[in-house]
């Protein structure tokens, strides 16, 4: 048996190419994916459950809402934290605050509270920013910006395994047992993987903050201050307005026809499919023909809004399935180039290295502005009978908004080169 194992290790290893990735950036790589297992029942079918117990997407969207809105609040007092401590004790804070959240649950199916909701909203949004900010360092700190899309790529291939392994099994086993059972099931496991995660953060390797104390101003000074890092930001704002509505609304539109989380975890499969083929194809594109990122956004931006535009005609199990499908294989394509531009302002930090924590959080108030407005977009239209194809539509439309500002942002980036900060 042990012999297999190591086999399949080998095998992984070399069809992953991890000989490239440092040991340090191994080890960050199997606490995400420790966070990715545990936190996957949240990013997957807690929307569902928050559906069934509020009647309806209002519930889903209250909760979506708060934590979006809190986020970039707790990742402010995640970089005094680490100003104070080493940044790798993040995960740790993290990683209880998810914990807590998972406990609070059980209490949740049995009182049905929406004050509960928020509470729980909340607490998660503090674990979910204090990752966020070690996730981010993570990124810069244990690999090289010659293997960082690279090093992206394999982790949103991990994303994808999880994202296709986790949620079918997940979803069988909601469906086997009646009421909230299933759910109680899964809430116990995913709190156990997630223990096992928080010890594993001890295999990291630590690495110190040069100042004590965080210096936001001058953060929020460069960020208005200098061209590239304020059209960075403008296209951060556009995509968060997407992207926070993507991350769980098409499940909750296929949910709300089928009222299955088997056949919820089935589309999620798929989708976990398409997602890491994409990657990989991705990744292959980048090298072997040297296309050009701007290029392979556009294309997919024209025909993810075709396909949108199908919805307005039939929106059924069928034309939502195919839309997730096909939004799965392309937001790759939308979203690594806009991530690309982001980590090489970065990259243009390295006078003031010790302001890179403060300037994820200004980044991601961009982020959650955005995303809040998406939320809040949709709640104004819930009345309408075409609400889901509109809001899908607009929030696509505008990502030519977020093409626009990042284009603009790798070329002021190519100008001020260093001097960004």
């Amino acid at each position: 048996m042990a012999k297999i194992v190591k086999r399949i290790k080998e095998k992984i290893h070399s069809t992953l190419n991890l000989e490239q990735f440092s040991n340090n950036f191994l080890k960050f790589s199997n606490v995400h994916f420790g966070n990715l297992v545990g936190t996957s029942l949240i990013n997957t079918f807690v929307n569902t459950l928050f559906y069934r117990l509020g009647g309806g997407i209002k519930d889903v969207l209250l909760f979506n809402l708060i934590v979006f809105a809190i986020t970039p609040f707790a990742k402010i007092s995640a970089v005094f934290f680490l100003k104070k401590r080493n940044f790798t004790q993040n995960f740790i804070v993290s990683f209880l605050a998810y914990i807590i959240v998972y406990v609070l649950f059980f209490a949740l199916l049995l009182f049905k509270s929406v004050i509960l909701t928020i509470v729980v909203a909340m607490i998660f949004a503090v674990g979910n920013g204090f990752y966020k900010i070690a996730y981010s360092l993570s990124l810069t700190q244990y690999i090289g910006n010659d293997r960082r899309s690279r090093a992206m790529n394999l982790i949103g291939i991990c994303s994808g395994f999880v994202t296709v392994i986790i949620p079918i099994f997940f979803g069988q086993i909601i469906s086997l047992f009646k009421g909230f059972i299933g759910y109680g099931i899964l809430i116990g496991f995913s709190g156990a993987v997630l223990l096992k995660a928080l010890f594993s953060t001890k295999e990291l390797k630590k690495i110190a903050e040069t100042t004590q104390y965080p210096q936001f101003k001058k953060a929020i000074l460069i960020t208005f201050n200098s061209k590239a890092w304020l059209l960075g930001s403008l296209g951060e704002l556009c995509r968060g307005v997407r992207e926070g509505l993507i991350g769980f609304l098409p499940a909750i539109i296929l949910f709300e026809i089928v009222q299955k989380e088997s056949l919820v975890s089935v589309s999620i499969l798929l989708t976990g499919l398409l997602t890491m083929v994409a990657n990989k194809i991705y990744g292959d594109i980048l090298e072997r023909f040297k296309v050009s990122k701007k290029l392979l956004m556009q294309i997919s931006l024209h025909v993810l809004v075709l396909g949108t535009i199908m919805l307005f005609f039939k929106l059924n199990i069928i034309t939502i399935i195919i839309w997730t499908l096909l939004n799965a294989f392309l937001q790759v394509y939308i979203t690594n180039p806009t991530l690309s531009i982001f980590y090489a302002l970065i990259s243009g930090s390295e006078g003031n290295s010790s302001l890179k924590p403060e300037l994820f959080v200004v980044r991601s108030f961009f982020s959650a502005l955005g995303r809040c407005f998406g939320i809040m977009l949709l709640f104004s239209i819930l009345s309408y009978s075409k609400r889901y194809s509109i809001i899908l539509l607009v929030v696509t439309g505008i990502q030519y908004l977020t093409l626009y500002f990042c284009s603009r942002a790798e070329a002021a980036v190519k100008k001020e080169g260093n001097k960004i900060i």
